[in-house]
């Protein structure tokens, strides 16, 4: 799953461009929105124009197959979310307000600029930012994630 484009600065963007969108987000789900937008199956469903998600609730029943193995995709991206969120900290593109995570600088006006998937997490942040409205605990438990 660990692969060369995942990587801490692709991370750190997409975080980043995920907080700018949504103002602050509790670090616990900072650590779902990697798994998210990193399992491409996920991403290109979510990018669509066509796609609306409504809830967690109804996007994972609705396509119980993308979340096969979720579990191992949240362990795989934990180290490399928590050294993008270190490195944004220390670059001050990230301020950690007691439990949640802001962002102190402005987003990239041009994603396509960077990548084409980060172009890609761009286009799905909407759709990730109403799946992720959800509180923690209910989405942790949605998820099968085992902490």
């Amino acid at each position: 799953m660990n692969n060369l484009f995942k990587n801490e600065a692709l991370c750190l963007l997409s975080i980043h461009n995920f907080i700018s969108e949504f103002g602050a987000l509790d670090l616990e789900k900072v650590y779902v929105v990697s798994p998210l937008l990193f399992d491409k199956k996920i991403r290109n469903y979510l990018k669509r124009k066509t796609t609306k998600v409504v809830s967690a609730q109804d996007f994972v029943t609705s396509r119980p197959d993308f979340f096969i193995g979720f579990n191992e995709k949240y362990k795989d991206l934990l180290i490399t979310t928590t050294n993008a969120v270190l490195m944004g900290t220390e670059l001050g593109i990230f301020e950690l307000d007691g439990k949640f995570l802001k962002s102190t600088v402005p987003i990239l006006e041009s994603p396509s600029s960077v990548s084409k998937i980060f172009s890609e997490v761009a286009l799905a942040t909407p759709n990730v930012i109403r799946f992720i409205g959800e509180p923690s605990a209910k989405l942790f438990s949605l998820l099968r994630i085992e902490i």
